[in-house]
């Protein structure tokens, strides 16, 4: 910046932003040994910095003071989006400006005793800025409590800003003025208090634009007597399962419940019997329950050898009827526990393995099947089959084909087995599977794959099978697919 400001005069500037500024801004530009003394002590009079880097809002302040007067300055702005210390170096930046009519301020403090309140704002700055007309500010101070010697409210801060002639100044928190604020996108919301329903609906009616809302809360809620339907799905395998029950627990008036649930870092699975106890006998008004729970649990933590009948029989104990388990041992030791309603109403399946109950999965269309076992041919026949719309197919198997008695390469023509067809697949990822699956799926006397779009495969698995794209039974299933190969 500073080379352009020199490059030449600009005789009509008087306005500047810098966004990001560096600790050179303050070390150089606005000293009075600074060569660009002249432009900013003499011609501009609209200033403002922008920063969202908190060490670099610290160090960029640190010798703001013994400095001349900025007597040109007009409109200053300064906004830091972090929390910082130096508010004494706010104030002597601020002091330079006597003759400043325009302010705006977004200030987060912390490291204070003592809270900055309208007599702090009054002595602090306004006292020494007396052609002040328009001061547009958010100053946040986060004190410890045991600082304090006293309770602080809202009440108290609103006198001290009353006090001082400031009218429209505000303390949001659980409980906050009813204003709106229409310039707001990004809103942090935090209290010791719970936040219930009718404190979510007056921050949608007071942020009309909000696009980003965070919530620091530990405390539960009271009862959400009035949600009749309550639906939450996580494709990504998460820990907080007592979060969620406790969640689930507040709405006793619940008539339909969704669950689509993969759970982590749990030494028993979540069965039949956690399910009745954890959630249905909270909510005696349910009379829709369609769920897909799926337990993932290291083999080490478990007491016993898991089994799919185990499971079911849990369901069968507390009355329910329409459901199926599936318990599958996956790679790295690890158990995926499913327990699901049917039919099954979802779009997205992973970890399924050789063992699965004979039914259609009808909705489903992201399929992951994985296994310590190899899949054999008659398996694939069986996705095809109950998976009449699946459009995206991973297969994590390590296992090779060859234990099943089927001959990979010299099989081109040899009709042992009926052809799989996959009349909506478009997408294949056999980037974690062994060589032979490449081959059960790019050999069209195995299986025929009319839509394929996308193949994700390993370059050396793809040149041995494809025999360097030559092999005539290879051609038509990845005719029109972009290959991804991974090297």
């Amino acid at each position: 910046m500073k080379r352009i400001l020199l490059a030449t005069d600009y005789p009509n500037l008087t306005e500047l932003k810098i966004y990001y500024f560096k600790q050179d801004i303050a070390l150089d530009y606005f000293t009075n040994e600074s060569s660009l003394r002249s432009i900013f002590q003499e011609q501009i009079t609209n200033l403002t910095l922008i920063n969202d880097d908190k060490d670099e809002m610290i160090r960029s302040l640190e010798n703001y003071t013994t400095n001349d007067k900025l007597f040109n300055l007009k409109c200053f702005s300064l906004k830091s989006f972090f929390r910082f210390k130096q508010y004494d170096k706010i104030l002597s930046l601020l002091r330079r400006m006597s003759n400043l009519e325009k302010l705006t301020l977004y200030l987060p403090i912390e490291g204070r005793n003592r809270v900055i309140d309208g007599t702090y704002v009054q002595h602090d700055i306004l006292d020494h800025m007396p052609q002040l007309h328009s001061f547009t500010f958010y100053i946040c101070t986060y004190v410890e409590t045991v600082d304090l010697s006293y309770k602080l409210s809202s009440e108290d801060i609103q006198q001290t800003l009353t006090n001082i002639g400031q009218q429209h100044a505000i303390n949001l928190g659980n409980k906050f003025p009813n204003i709106v604020f229409s310039y707001v996108t990004h809103l942090l919301v935090q209290d010791t208090d719970p936040f219930e329903h009718e404190f979510f609906m007056r921050i949608a009616r007071s942020f009309p634009l909000l696009k980003h809302l965070r919530i620091i809360n530990v405390e539960p809620q009271d009862k959400l007597f009035n949600l009749k339907c309550f639906s939450l799905k996580s494709f990504f395998r998460f820990k907080q399962y007592d979060k969620i029950v406790s969640l689930l627990r507040r709405m006793p008036n619940l008539e339909k419940l969704t669950l689509y649930l993969p759970i982590e870092d749990r030494n028993t699975v979540i069965d039949g019997t956690y399910v009745q106890h954890d959630i249905l006998d909270y909510m005696p008004q349910l009379h829709s329950f369609t769920f897909y729970i799926c337990t993932y649990v290291k083999t080490v933590d478990l007491s016993y050898k898991l089994s799919s009948e185990d499971i079911q029989q849990t369901l069968t104990n507390i009355g329910q009827e329409h459901v199926t388990s599936i318990v599958n041992y996956i790679q790295g030791g690890i158990v995926a526990c499913s327990i699901f309603s049917l039919p099954f109403e979802f779009d997205y399946l992973k970890y399924l393995g050789n063992k699965f109950p004979n039914i259609v999965f009808n909705y489903v269309t992201f399929l992951l099947v994985e296994d310590t076992n190899p899949f054999k041919h008659e398996f694939f026949i069986r996705i095809g089959r109950s998976f009449p719309l699946l459009k995206y197919l991973r297969i994590f198997n390590s296992e090779s084909q060859v234990l099943d008695g089927l001959m990979t390469f010299s099989s081109d023509n040899c009709q042992l087995h009926p052809i799989i067809e996959y009349f909506h697949l478009t997408r294949l990822d056999v980037r974690y599977a062994h060589r032979d699956y490449v081959e059960q799926f790019l050999n069209e006397t195995k299986t025929f794959i009319p839509c394929l779009t996308v193949f994700e495969v390993d370059v050396d698995d793809l040149k041995a099978v494809t025999k360097r794209f030559t092999r005539e039974e290879t051609r038509r299933n990845c005719a029109k697919a972009n290959v991804i190969a991974q090297i």
